[in-house]
């Protein structure tokens, strides 16, 4: 067995990123902990540590500057390019084949794959409640932090105003509603409330996640 660090290294995981999957397996596990129906609680944390394991490869590194410390922006601009190399330029085929090599289990592996703000009304009607918490939880992680869904889609206009998003505005607003929808359905079936997940509360899981062991 690995632990989650030694993964993460072995695979040169920009501690940014790590730190995001983290946080949003922590999400994942503070939904699923408040729930009143059954969920594979392990495939869907498995999902949301490994979800991104590829995205170097789209990530534009002069963004945030200070997610390339220590080793700075020339080492982490070289790692991108090894993984251009090897898996290509699609970064969702990079998570695919890293996480067949890691031995993620087929149906850890489609829950990632199947998940993406162009994919919310597929996953809103698909009624698969796995895929519903991932994809929720990944739309509740922003670079600094856990946000509501309605901070999360205003500091991701911001970041990415000016490229080609491919959504029109009615287009945008469409799968924001599908989003607010699968919101509603999640927090109908749990205890808790959207503004009960925060920073603070997601803070332990994610302290206990560095020693997370793959079986």
């Amino acid at each position: 067995m690995k632990t989650l660090k030694e993964i993460y290294a072995a695979y040169k995981i920009m501690p940014a990123l790590q730190m995001h999957q983290m946080r949003v397996a922590a999400v994942v596990k503070q939904i699923i902990d408040s729930l009143r129906v059954p969920v594979n609680t392990d495939n869907v944390i498995k999902a949301a540590l490994f979800h991104d394991m590829g995205n170097i490869i789209k990530s534009n590194l002069t963004l945030f500057p200070v997610f390339t410390e220590p080793e700075g922006l020339a080492y982490w601009e070289n790692v991108k390019r090894e993984y251009i190399a090897e898996y290509g330029q699609d970064e969702h085929l990079a998570t695919a084949a890293i996480a067949a090599k890691i031995g993620l289990s087929p149906r850890v592996r489609e829950l990632f794959k199947n998940i993406g703000f162009n994919k919310m009304l597929l996953i809103r009607d698909n009624a698969d409640l796995d895929e519903q918490i991932l994809e929720y939880a990944d739309m509740r992680v922003i670079p600094h932090g856990v946000a509501s869904i309605a901070e999360r889609l205003r500091e991701g206009k911001a970041r990415y105003a000016g490229s080609k998003s491919g959504f029109s505005l009615a287009q945008y607003a469409t799968l924001f509603e599908a989003l607010q929808q699968i919101e509603n359905h999640i927090f109908g079936l749990s205890k808790i409330k959207p503004t009960d997940i925060t920073d603070e509360s997601v803070r332990s899981d994610i302290e206990n996640f560095q020693n997370y062991r793959l079986d």
